[in-house]
């Protein structure tokens, strides 16, 4: 699960391309609704792994929440 009863962020890890990070942002955001969360900040993403061909690339998508 994406949640914890004391969670601050929820996090989502994208594997590969840049141009498909759209639809892990998007699954993201969905959950956060579903789960009655409020965004209550920046969100960010961590380039995990970059290095390579966009296809191995790793980054994690945060987003902080609050209830």
């Amino acid at each position: 699960s994406l949640f914890r009863r004391d969670a601050r962020s929820v996090v989502l890890t994208h594997h590969g391309e840049m141009a498909r990070i759209g639809d892990s942002w998007m699954a993201l955001m969905d959950a956060v609704a579903a789960a009655g969360y409020r965004i209550v900040g920046p969100c960010r993403e961590v380039y995990l792994e970059a290095d390579g061909p966009q296809s191995d690339w790793v980054t994690e998508l945060q987003v902080p929440v609050a209830r």
